[in-house]
């Protein structure tokens, strides 16, 4: 795969017009996503920014995939809600500058089910996939990921899409221990990793539209929202 040659530069998440869908959602359901969020942007400021902007690069390539309303939702709420299990994990792990030992990485790796274990008490959540998005979004596509090492098709779609969204948030946006990638150069990282850390489909797409520069999808008024709670 090559990384299409356009201008190199970090682009700022720019909201486009509504997508082609733009229902309701349940209002219970939306009580207990807020509440969620909530939580997550009491905890952490810098996870909360990354959570939208990973919400927003997902939903904007689940439009791609052309899928459903409801599984378009389902993407953009599993996106922002994807770290929420990091509220159980030492704050001292997450701000830590150096190498993780092994220990501390043990403890890291059960954040996805620390979050669907948040999710429990919400019977909307977990019956629809935003459950499966929070537990498998550090699955890899060959396999070698976690929590439950699931490989290919075994991963769920909208798993696959937010991996690829939230790992590009990651690597352009400042961290404790490094500064950001530019855009053609994590662009680069991720077809590098097609077909190992990520679905190459997904891959592709995803930088074929990062690199055009145009902007984002915007949600459903109702979820558009939760991100200024």
């Amino acid at each position: 795969m090559k990384l299409l040659d356009v201008e190199n530069k970090v682009p700022a998440v720019k909201m486009g017009g509504p997508s082609k869908y733009n229902n309701t959602f349940d209002t219970k359901a939306l009580s207990d996503i807020i509440i969620l969020a909530g939580k997550l942007k009491a905890f952490d400021c810098f996870t909360w920014t990354h959570s939208i902007n990973v919400a927003n690069y997902a939903y904007t390539l689940a439009n791609i995939f052309d899928l459903s309303s409801e599984e378009l939702n389902n993407v953009y709420i599993g996106a922002l809600l994807h770290d929420i299990g990091k509220t159980q994990i030492p704050e001292v792990l997450l701000k830590k500058t150096s190498k993780l030992t092994s220990s501390e990485w043990k403890i890291m790796k059960t954040h996805p089910r620390a979050g669907v274990d948040l999710l429990r008490h919400s019977n909307h959540l977990m019956k629809s996939k935003i459950s499966d998005i929070i537990l498998h979004h550090h699955e890899r596509f060959d396999g070698k990921g976690y929590p439950d090492s699931l490989a290919g098709d075994e991963i769920p779609l909208a798993a696959k899409i937010v991996t690829v969204a939230d790992s590009f948030d990651a690597m352009t946006s400042k961290r404790h221990y490094r500064n950001p990638l530019d855009k053609k150069t994590a662009a680069n990282q991720i077809l590098t990793n097609a077909g190992r850390q990520f679905d190459p489909q997904i891959a592709l797409r995803f930088v074929e539209f990062i690199m055009t520069d145009e902007k984002l999808h915007s949600p459903p008024n109702q979820l558009k929202k939760l991100s200024g709670i």
